[in-house]
C-alpha cells in the first residue's frame, strides 16, 4: 500500500507541474484531492474488506494535500475554514465514529487501545484547526521555533535558581516571539533596552512587545544605528 501511495503522490506532483506549465488555475480543474481520496478508498477496501468491517484510516497524505491545495489557492479566514470543513471534516468524522464504535471491544491496555483512548481524549485539540484558520494541521512551526533552545539546553543544565529558570524562559519566549513577528532579535533587544528605562506604565511596556511595537519608531531607531 505504501508503494501505491507513493505512486499516487508522484502522479499528483506531475499533474500539478503540468498545470503550472500550462498556466491553468487550480479552480478550472477537478481538485487532485478527489482523485487521491477515490484511489485510497479503493485500496482500503481491497486491504481491509467491506466498509462495515474494515478499519478506518485517515491518511496523512490526503490531509496534508488538503492543506497544500488551500495554500496554493491562498485561502484565508472563512474561505479556509469552509474548505477544511468540506474536505477534511468528513474524514475526521469517519475516523471519530470508528473510534467510538470500536473502543469498547478493544483491550484498553494494549497498544491499539492506548492509542484509541489517547485519540478520543485529545479529540478537541485535534479538531481545533477546523475552527480557527490561524491554526495549522500540525505544530511544525512551534517545533521549529523551539528547536534552537531544545538543542542548546543540553549545554545549559543549570539555571542557578527557580527565578533564573523563569527569567531564561521569559527571555527565550521574547526572542522567539520577536522572530515570529519578523524582528531581528539583536536589534529588537537593543531597542527595548534603550526604551525600558523610560517606561513607567503597563501600557508603556505593552508597546514594547513584538505584537504591539511601533514599527515606524523602531525602523527610525535602526536607521540611527547605521
Amino acid at each position: 500500500m505504501i508503494a501505491e501511495l507513493t505512486t499516487l503522490r508522484e502522479e499528483n506532483s506531475e499533474l500539478k507541474s503540468n498545470l503550472q506549465k500550462k498556466d491553468v488555475t487550480i479552480e478550472s480543474h477537478v481538485i487532485e484531492i478527489e482523485h487521491l481520496q477515490t484511489e485510497l478508498r479503493l485500496l482500503r477496501q481491497k486491504m481491509f474488506g467491506p466498509r462495515s468491517e474494515r478499519m478506518v484510516v485517515v491518511e496523512p497524505e490526503v490531509q496534508a494535500e488538503i492543506e497544500r491545495v488551500a495554500k496554493d489557492r491562498e485561502l484565508t479566514g472563512k474561505e479556509l475554514l469552509q474548505f477544511r470543513h468540506e474536505h477534511a471534516l468528513p474524514l475526521l468524522q469517519e475516523f471519530h465514529n470508528w473510534l467510538k464504535a470500536r473502543i469498547g471491544a478493544t483491550p484498553p491496555k494494549g497498544l491499539l487501545g492506548t492509542a484509541m483512548n489517547y485519540s478520543l481524549k485529545q479529540w478537541d485539540r485535534l479538531v481545533v484547526y477546523l475552527k480557527d484558520p490561524h491554526v495549522g494541521l500540525d505544530n511544525n512551526a512551534a517545533e521549529n521555533a523551539i528547536r534552537p533552545f531544545a538543542v542548546g539546553r543540553k549545554n545549559w543544565l543549570f539555571a542557578g535558581s527557580p527565578a533564573g529558570a523563569r527569567a531564561s524562559a521569559n527571555l527565550y519566549s521574547l526572542v522567539e516571539t520577536a522572530q515570529a513577528n519578523g524582528l531581528e532579535p539583536y536589534r529588537y533587544l537593543r531597542y527595548i533596552f534603550e526604551k525600558l528605562p523610560f517606561s513607567t506604565t503597563p501600557e508603556d511596556y505593552r508597546k514594547l512587545t513584538p505584537l504591539h511595537l511601533d514599527r515606524n519608531q523602531f525602523d527610525t531607531s535602526l536607521s540611527q544605528w547605521g
